[in-house]
């Protein structure tokens, strides 16, 4: 379980027990709420990937330039030096938990 989910959940069951709920009710709150949370978020995610390999499939050249007219003009780097460099100077700005994250620890 991701650490969003892990507050989804949490700050679900505080609601529901702060709310009167009993601890067992509560809990079957939260998991109703979490679970509901979790579907749309897959959801979610599926639609953004299915958008994005129609796009791939009936643009093939968006993976080389922009789709919209008037974004084309703005330049197209293909240089994975400089994005390392950038990828390591963002990572030196994220926390340590963010950071582990980002590294494929959590």
């Amino acid at each position: 379980m991701c650490q969003r989910q892990a507050e989804l959940r949490q700050a679900a069951l505080l609601q529901a027990t702060a709310a009167g709920a009993a601890p067992s009710a509560a809990a079957a709150a939260a998991a109703a709420a979490w679970s509901a949370r979790s579907a749309q978020d897959f959801l979610q995610q599926l639609g953004y990937r299915e958008y994005s390999r129609y796009l791939a499939f009936h643009f093939p050249f968006v993976h080389e330039r922009s789709l919209l007219a008037h974004l084309r003009a703005c330049p197209w780097r293909l240089d994975q030096q400089h994005f390392k460099v950038r990828l390591r100077r963002r990572r030196r700005h994220l926390s340590g938990p963010m950071r582990a994250s980002h590294a494929g620890g959590r």
